[in-house]
């Protein structure tokens, strides 16, 4: 028996309506970009300020006070974590086992059309964790860059920690092209965005962990960002609108069969173009 497959088309520039009971935060367009040093500048009173104070699953993290702030310019995304603690313990103070063990901040984007896709940071595609851990003798305010995961080939964050013991700030600046994975971030749409801050103190037999949004009722982000918060960014306009979708007639007419499908989308010039392609039979 033969079956006939469609494609369905749908494109980015159609809004979506998101009815999930979530954390949802807008980042602002900053006047002038923020000096990477871990200190919190003038410009920085211009971001909304987002609490860090949610259990991830039963654990029980000692960072009560705990806040991100987030801001975007032409060049890239700027995030400062203000951590607030009762015992700063970077990996070198505990046993020197892995970084993600202990104090340091987890920064997830998901910037894929579909939100909700079972992805996470560790797939890649879209998913995206910026995680540095601190660095002996460099938590002054010392600027560092690093890869991160599902970053853009050839890319880095910036990155500045500055630790006032117990507490300590993080500051990072990740690139707009670093983001440029999946189907691209889209500065006129929703993204997916949670900050996980991770606490270790003395005596302590593993991490607890305090987030925005994910609590872990399905898996920590890394594994899936589904129930990450959301974010808009205040003053991200379309300059120039698609005015049409067109798509070359086809039929895949065996069972298995396969077909290349090529779109046009007028202007050539809109600001997004991108498509989002599913199957249905």
């Amino acid at each position: 028996m033969k079956k006939i497959f469609t494609l369905m088309l749908a494109a980015s520039f159609v809004a979506g309506v998101f009815a999930q009971d979530r954390p949802e935060g807008v980042i602002m367009k900053a006047s002038v970009s923020p000096v990477i040093d871990a200190e919190v500048d003038e410009v920085w009173a211009e971001a909304n300020v987002y609490p860090i104070d949610k259990p991830f699953q039963a654990e029980v993290p000692t960072v009560d006070g705990t806040t991100w702030k987030a801001l975007w310019d032409e060049f890239g995304i700027y995030v400062l974590v203000e951590c607030l603690d009762d015992e700063w313990m970077p990996n070198w103070l505990g046993d020197g086992g892995a970084d993600y063990l202990f104090d340091k901040p987890e920064i997830y984007f998901d910037v894929n059309l579909v939100l909700e896709d079972g992805g996470g940071a560790s797939g890649a595609n879209g998913h995206y964790q910026v995680a540095p851990g601190p660095t002996e003798g460099s938590n002054d305010g010392t600027v560092l860059t690093t890869g991160f995961q599902g970053a853009t080939a050839g890319t880095e964050a910036t990155y500045s920690i500055t630790v006032k013991e117990p507490d300590a700030n993080y500051e990072y600046f990740i690139p707009m092209e670093a983001l440029a994975e999946g189907d691209g971030l889209d500065l006129t749409g929703v993204i997916g965005f949670d900050v996980t801050m991770i606490d270790r103190d003395t005596g302590d037999g593993d991490r607890k962990r305090a987030v925005w949004a994910n609590v872990g009722a399905v898996n920590e982000s890394w594994v899936t960002m589904d129930d990450c918060g959301w974010v808009t960014f205040d003053g991200a306009e379309i300059d120039v609108y698609v005015e049409s979708v067109s798509i070359e007639d086809a039929v895949i007419d065996e069972n298995n069969g396969m077909v290349q499908i090529m779109s046009t989308v007028l202007p050539e010039n809109a600001d997004i173009r991108s498509l989002k392609w599913s199957v249905e039979n």
